[in-house]
């Protein structure tokens, strides 16, 4: 007042900076996380690929494994189940491949991985017989990989290895640390039909042992008896102040409270082209439609504009529920 500000102005200026102390910090501590944010720009920017797995294994980030993984997918990565010949302990980059590692098995023993590496330390794996000689691992450790489809390289049949694993131990029995093979002798097998693989059971089997899928989450949708119309990220600047439609597989939600203390929540999605969708749900709207969990939403709310961003202030949501369950 005493520089000639009206009070207004003066209250305003006032409450941005009431606003930004909740979350301000040090010029020091600004210009720290500024070095690194260009760092990890151009490292993303120039390989994108080596810095995604480095993410990944660095278990810091701020989402789960299998937005990254997805993200790495979008810049050109072919994502890989746990694999006997190329998986290390952590995620491993060969190529545009990306091998899942053991380490992200659950269920999956330390010393059974280590066992894993130090034999394929003397050569690659000939085959499921040879794999079984050389690693000392119990018939439940062996189901895990068998599962995940990690003996691919050898043989697409997984089923049937579900059967010669268990034929060999009803008559050998496990492993011990102290024999460094898994059957005393080799047993006689049965010649064994073609044994189907109902649709999604590998999708199932990720879910249960990885947490996620390796497949693009949008192929598991089911069909819609009335299809609707669903607007990609890209193209809501076009919508602004219109009521759309969006599908979108769930990132991450954040919850903040209004004035009032009313809980409302922040919500991020991925559309069909892995890019991402920002929604805002007010405290009715949150309260009417929670969230249910990691997987596929349908959306319908008003596109607006805040900072030169699109947000979707949602007015209904519903969880699709997978094909394969």
């Amino acid at each position: 007042n005493a520089r000639g500000y009206a009070p207004d102005i003066t209250q305003t200026v006032w409450h941005q900076i009431e606003s930004f102390a909740g979350y301000s910090f040090s010029k020091a501590h600004s210009a720290s996380y500024a070095v690194e944010s260009f760092q990890s720009a151009y490292l993303k920017a120039y390989y994108p690929l080596p810095f995604m797995v480095s993410v990944i294994n660095n278990e810091g980030g701020f989402y789960r494994t299998e937005v990254y993984l997805y993200e790495a997918a979008r810049l050109g990565a072919v994502l890989e189940a746990p694999c006997i010949q190329h998986s290390m302990e952590a995620c491993t980059l060969k190529g545009r491949h990306v091998y899942v590692g053991f380490g992200r098995i659950k269920g999956l023993k330390a010393q059974t991985i280590q066992a894993i590496l130090q034999a394929r330390a003397e050569g690659h794996f000939q085959s499921f017989e040879d794999f079984l000689m050389r690693v000392a691992i119990s018939l439940e450790q062996l189901k895990l990989l068998i599962y995940l489809q990690a003996f691919r390289t050898l043989t697409s049949d997984w089923k049937a290895l579900l059967w010669e694993a268990q034929m060999h131990a009803g008559s050998a029995g496990t492993a011990t640390a102290s024999h460094g093979v898994l059957f005393a002798q080799e047993a006689s097998l049965a010649t064994l039909p073609t044994l189907d693989v109902l649709e999604g059971e590998v999708v199932q089997h990720q879910f249960s042992l990885l947490g996620f899928t390796l497949c693009h989450p949008f192929t598991l949708l089911p069909p819609e008896p009335q299809p609707r119309t669903y607007v990609l990220a890209r193209d809501w600047i076009r919508h602004l102040g219109q009521v759309i439609w969006i599908l979108g597989y769930w990132v991450t939600t954040k919850e903040t409270r209004t004035l009032r203390g009313d809980v409302m929540q922040f919500g991020t999605f991925m559309d069909r082209e892995g890019d991402s969708m920002d929604t805002v749900h007010f405290p009715a709207i949150r309260e009417k439609y929670p969230f249910k969990g990691i997987g596929m939403y349908r959306l319908k709310g008003k596109v607006v504009e805040d900072f030169g961003c699109c947000i979707l202030e949602v007015h209904h949501m519903e969880r699709i529920p997978w094909k394969c369950n």
